[in-house]
């Protein structure tokens, strides 16, 4: 199983990405410390090492992934939502059940992405101008920062070689938004 790490979000920092299947190259002196892997239901501190440029260990092993420094995410029991796939696909609503509630991920003809709770509507990813085997995908959806809202990870990507790997917390939104991003990391795989 792939692992994915965040590292440093988007207004304090960046993110890394390191997936198995995919890794190209990874910096060996990645901070071994303060990081937070997601393992069933509880992220819990883990510790990082790269062992080389294509290998990385993660004690204790098999998170289904590891983050660093995203604001407002800290070691305790998280919340995961129920969905019914992972493709945000045209004209098919996404939908998402999170504590008695229901949101959706919708996108349209043109490619641009909203997510909708009750009357609210929020654009995710506005109408790309150029589109070359465009994916669009959820990775993640739950509680990551224990404010009893909905928060996303995301990969709203309009090529077919763009990774960009985007953390949504409920917690930092700001008026009219469901969610706000906090960390991107955009892996690009050729």
């Amino acid at each position: 199983m792939p692992i994915r790490l965040f590292a440093l979000g988007l207004v304090a920092a960046t993110m890394i990405l390191i997936s198995p299947d995919q890794q190209d190259w990874l910096d060996t002196n990645v901070p071994t410390t303060h990081w937070l892997g997601l393992f069933d239901r509880e992220l819990k501190p883990v510790r990082v090492r790269a062992i080389s440029e294509k290998s990385l260990e993660v004690t204790p092993r098999n998170p289904r992934m590891i983050l660093r420094d995203i604001p407002g995410v800290t070691a305790g029991p998280v919340h995961e939502a129920d969905y019914s796939n992972q493709q945000i696909e045209v004209n098919q609503p996404f939908a998402i059940k999170f504590r008695g509630e229901s949101f959706e991920l919708r996108r349209d003809a043109s490619n641009r992405i909203t997510l909708h709770h009750g009357m609210h509507v929020q654009v995710l990813f506005p109408k790309p101008e150029f589109v070359d085997e465009e994916h669009f995908e959820v990775v993640w959806t739950g509680d990551l920062d224990r404010d009893g809202k909905l928060d996303l990870i995301t990969v709203l990507s309009p090529k077919y070689s763009g990774y960009p790997y985007e953390v949504w917390l409920s917690s930092r939104a700001g008026k009219g938004e469901i969610v706000h991003r906090v960390a991107r990391y955009n892996f690009a795989a050729c």
